[in-house]
């Protein structure tokens, strides 16, 4: 990618109506989306990480996180939460 285009700004979208369900979870990628034949292909077989880690790489690596679907929590402390988690990482 680096020889075709440079790479300015890395942008995580983050759902915090499942946040919890996600950041919680210790699946693997393929037990979580390996029965979605077009999600398997994207997964490598050596890629052992769980969903939590997943989610915690892709907010590490971004200098853009937006956390969407807000209007959908009903207690503003859980969005306080995730906002202080993700500026943590």
């Amino acid at each position: 990618l680096m020889d075709v285009a440079r790479v300015d700004t890395m942008v995580t979208v983050v759902d915090a109506n499942n946040f919890e369900n996600y950041i919680g979870s210790t699946e693997s990628l393929l037990e979580k989306w390996g029965d979605d034949k077009t999600q398997r292909e994207m997964i490598p077989e050596e890629d052992e990480r769980n969903v939590s880690h997943l989610l915690v790489d892709q907010i590490e690596f971004a200098n853009v996180i937006i956390i969407n679907k807000c209007d959908l929590i009903d207690d503003k402390s859980k969005l306080k939460r995730i906002e202080q988690f993700c500026k943590k990482l």
